[in-house]
């Protein structure tokens, strides 16, 4: 295995549609603190400016059935510094965008829109992640560092033990979508 010897690539693509869907609620909530846990800096300002010029002109970008259907490993990067994955996921949604008034400027109510992404994600080369003991599990995503619950700063600190958590210096970080 080119990552680490026990990785569990059932648990890895598992945990990417679980993010992908994480995102789209986030993105269609306009909820930056949805995102900020999961993706790095570059990326998360990326989305960031865009949820604000959704908000200055009120629409809503709709993202209604999402479904992902396949999640697809299509490369696998190392070097000293960071371990990259690069997965094909194909997925569907009812994606529209409404006004203030609730009228489709973009988009479609009814039509299921199936496409598919590359996503990449980063990670500390070589990282393995802290398991939680069972007595001090928690509903919800922990630090990576500390394994408090998961409560990230705009900046991508932990607010609990100060780790930067969404450069890709610990575990699985959205760095790239495509």
């Amino acid at each position: 295995n080119l990552l680490v010897p026990d990785f569990d690539w059932q648990q890895f693509t598992q945990r990417v549609a679980e993010i992908f869907l994480t995102l789209q609620k986030g993105w269609a909530d306009k909820d930056p603190e949805v995102l900020r846990p999961l993706e790095t800096d570059r990326l998360f300002q990326q989305h960031l400016f865009w949820i604000e010029r959704y908000r200055a002109k009120d629409y809503t970008n709709h993202l209604d059935n999402t479904a992902v259907t396949q999640v697809e490993v299509v490369k696998i990067k190392r070097d000293a510094f960071l371990d990259r994955i690069t997965v094909r996921i194909a997925a569907s949604m009812n994606d529209y965008t409404t006004d203030a008034g609730g009228k489709v400027v973009d988009g479609s109510k009814t039509k299921t829109r199936r496409f598919t992404e590359y996503w990449t994600f980063i990670r500390k080369a070589g990282f393995v992640a802290k398991e939680t003991p069972e007595h001090e599990a928690h509903a919800g995503p922990s630090c990576p560092s500390c394994g408090a619950p998961f409560k990230v700063s705009m900046s991508g600190i932990c607010e609990y033990c100060g780790s930067h958590v969404t450069g890709g210096e610990f575990d699985w970080t959205l760095a790239k979508i495509e």
